[in-house]
């Protein structure tokens, strides 16, 4: 183990996973990590990782030059994770997963655990999945694949139309958050994000600008509805039709 790292002592490393329920706390996976483990019947089978929101040593991602040895090794900079999403938060340097996003997924993960340990909300596992957000969620879809904006040739498309479509489809997703009767669930999450995906396009393009900049800026909005789109086809287990599923990752490649 590199000594120049802050590493967590086992008993924040054990708190950390036990105050998330083992369930990883970002809010786009929530994917459990521990359970059996197949092979030998006395043993349980862990993935998940207590992860620094500040960096361990200097360069890391998120490293925080004004934190001393025992905060960096506190629980507070502890966040627990899934093998994926520790991973995932510190590409590119952790510039894309700052640690106030970081801090925040873990207060309302906690939030929610906190929750569901006292009753107050019920566990849902897939098959057993909120019939009220699963009717929200098809009438999203349902919306989205009459949005030609989303799937029609790229150079064939109005500058006007594409405008007034990616508004309208920011004004639907705004009455479908405002239906989400549970805050901080992964729906919500994920309206809220297309939500900002469309404002961010609305606020780069215009009719003035030049067609390679707007192509470009629409590309990049289809990209990110599509991994929002992904998420929602493997949280709730439905299907996506032609040609809007053209846009999910997969289909990228």
């Amino acid at each position: 183990m590199n000594s120049n790292r802050d590493e967590f002592p086992q008993n924040v490393r054990e708190t950390i996973a036990e105050r998330a329920g083992y369930i990883c706390s970002n809010p786009l996976c929530n994917r459990l990590t521990i359970g059996p483990c197949e092979e030998i019947d006395e043993k349980s089978s862990k993935h998940g990782v207590a992860s620094h929101i500040c960096a361990a040593s200097p360069k890391g991602p998120r490293y925080d030059i004004n934190q001393t040895e025992d905060e960096r090794k506190s629980i507070k900079n502890a966040i627990w994770l899934c093998g994926s999403c520790s991973i995932l938060v510190d590409k590119n340097n952790g510039l894309d997963y700052p640690k106030e996003v970081l801090k925040e997924w873990k207060k309302k993960h906690e939030g929610i655990i906190k929750k569901y340990l006292e009753g107050a909300e019920k566990l849902r596992l897939k098959g057993n999945l909120n019939q009220e957000e699963l009717t929200l969620v098809k009438h999203v879809v349902a919306f989205l694949e009459d949005r030609g904006a989303l799937f029609v040739e790229l150079l064939a498309e109005n500058k006007e139309c594409v405008i007034l479509s990616i508004r309208e489809i920011r004004t639907f997703l705004t009455q479908i958050k405002g239906n989400i009767k549970e805050s901080g669930t992964s729906l919500e999450v994920l309206v809220s994000l297309m939500i900002n995906d469309c404002r961010t396009f609305m606020n780069t393009t215009s009719v003035n600008s030049n067609c390679e900049d707007f192509i470009n800026h629409l590309q990049i909005l289809r990209n990110r509805l599509g991994v929002s789109l992904l998420k929602i086809v493997e949280q709730y287990e439905i299907n996506i039709g032609e040609p809007l599923n053209m846009i999910l990752p997969q289909n990228k490649f």
